[in-house]
């Protein structure tokens, strides 16, 4: 084989590599973080509230609350998550996150630390459907779907024709809560941010290999991250403790 084709061949190679490696790993556009390494972050979906028992399409436009069916599986999420010292804490400007994260804390066995609320992290707004179910959406909007009234991860240019938030614009806020998490989180620290459902988004984006489009996140779910060296590793998905 010439040297010229060695050289070809060596490219491929790295190229098949780190797209094997992409299917895993996320990585940090930038320099988020520095040179920190070894931050685990535990994602919360918040408990169960009556809007979610309403069926209704709440989003950030309603302060919805958790129901007692909800808190206590939030106690449950908490007693699963005790021994885990956590060295930051983010919420939502939303009760049902507020609450939710100080039920999982009430129960955690170390010190914890104060609850920074982050309004980027609030959950998509709905825009004129914003208090229906789907199927009263699917009624008043016959062509009613998330691609067609959010758009798609993806599509920069969508405007919503119901003045809701895109997906795109979500997936962009949460890029910037991980950064946050990173810039205020020590190295070999942990961070507990517990959010909205719309977060999967996000994880479709970092990981469209271990996420798929219909995947979801359930109610007082655990999802895991990992950030090491500039990079993301997903280890965990939507654990129902």
């Amino acid at each position: 084989m010439s040297k010229r084709n060695k050289k070809i061949l060596t490219i491929l190679l790295v190229i098949f590599v780190c797209v094997l490696t992409g299917m895993a790993v996320y990585n940090v556009i930038g320099n988020v973080g520095g040179d920190k390494d070894d931050i685990t972050v535990y994602f919360v979906r918040h408990a169960r509230t009556d809007a979610n028992d309403a069926g209704i399409l709440a989003g950030c436009e309603t302060d919805a609350k958790i129901t007692d069916e909800g808190s206590k599986l939030a106690k449950k999420t908490g007693e699963y998550l005790s021994d885990v010292k956590f060295d930051t804490v983010y919420t939502s400007t939303l009760s049902r996150t507020k609450d939710t994260a100080s039920i999982i804390l009430d129960a955690n066995k170390n010190s914890t630390p104060a609850i920074s609320q982050l309004a980027i992290l609030n959950d998509v707004n709905w825009g004129r459907a914003a208090g229906l179910t789907p199927y009263e959406a699917g009624q008043k909007y016959p062509d009613f779907s998330e691609d067609n009234y959010l758009g798609t991860i993806d599509n920069n240019n969508f405007e919503s024709p119901i003045g809701a938030t895109s997906k795109y614009t979500k997936v962009k806020n949460f890029e910037n809560v991980l950064e946050q998490v990173i810039a205020t989180t020590p190295s070999g620290g942990n961070a507990l941010v517990v959010g909205h459902s719309s977060f999967v988004w996000l994880l479709q984006s970092m990981f469209p290999n271990q996420v798929n489009a219909s995947d979801a996140l359930s109610n007082t779910s655990v999802t895991v991250l990992k950030y090491n060296d500039g990079r993301w590793t997903l280890d965990q998905l939507n654990y129902n403790p």
